[in-house]
């Protein structure tokens, strides 16, 4: 079944591209523009080094299981990059104390702006965003697998009969 798109690993290539892309930019702030970050921007950060761990070893090893993995990650970095969305919106009120870093960086602190509403809050919301859809789609397809019978390479399924 080379063409059920349940089985297309393009949702774990484009997580990876998407957690790959964030890393780099995370260290390009850091590392070449020297950008002090704030105490949830590190969290966001490792969390996002951590999925592109993750699915940089799915890819190496054909796991497909991967999202099973991936999921307490987007469950902390997801939640996390939405509140610094909301802050960065001024929906959330913040004081100045909140989120501080060495430096007296605090999460109100925008490096950049694009068309008025675009940050680095908002490409890190993005990238969460678009691994969890990715997540969800490999999820999905390994169910959709197991509703048709298919349980290649699940230990817990295959019969020993």
């Amino acid at each position: 079944m080379a063409n059920d798109p349940d089985r297309n690993p393009t949702a774990l290539w484009v997580a990876w591209a998407m957690s790959l892309v964030a890393s780099a930019a995370s260290f390009y702030f850091v590392e070449i523009l020297g950008k002090p970050s704030a105490s949830l921007c590190w969290l966001e950060r490792m969390l996002i080094f951590g999925l592109f761990l993750l699915f940089s070893v799915a890819l190496w090893t054909n796991d497909r299981f991967v999202w099973r993995y991936a999921v307490p990650f987007i469950v902390f970095g997801l939640p996390a990059a939405a509140y610094q969305q909301l802050v960065h919106w001024d929906i959330v009120h913040v004081g100045g104390t909140s989120c501080a870093a060495s430096g007296g960086i605090v999460c109100t602190t925008k490096y950049f702006e694009l068309l008025g509403f675009i940050t680095q809050a908002t490409l890190c919301l993005t990238a969460y965003v678009v691994v969890a859809a990715c997540v969800w789609r490999l999820a999905r397809g390994e169910f959709a697998s197991k509703a048709a019978g298919d349980v290649t390479g699940d230990p817990e399924l295959v019969s020993h009969g």
